[in-house]
């Protein structure tokens, strides 16, 4: 990811880190928050995600790292309809 974005950077304006996928499911998210920052602090960084992979230590590096939007998504309102959804 460094060797792709770092020379676009000064050219972004904005970062969402989700496209039909689970960017929390990454080993390398943390690593990816950390480097957008340093490399780009004007880049909004954006990612959609259902949550169920979000830790206490990752939502502290979100704080830390000032992203910019989460969007969350909701597969159910009640467990027995989540658990029917995600089995």
């Amino acid at each position: 990811f460094a060797s792709w974005f770092t020379p676009l950077a000064g050219h972004v304006r904005d970062v969402m880190l989700s496209c039909a996928d689970e960017p929390l499911m990454s080993r390398h998210f943390p690593e990816i928050i950390v480097l957008l920052r340093r490399v780009a602090p004007h880049v909004e960084i954006r990612f959609c995600t259902n949550a169920m992979l979000l830790s206490p230590a990752i939502a502290r590096l979100l704080v830390e790292q000032q992203v910019d939007e989460i969007l969350f998504s909701f597969d159910a309102c009640t467990r027995a309809t989540l658990e029917a959804i995600r089995r």
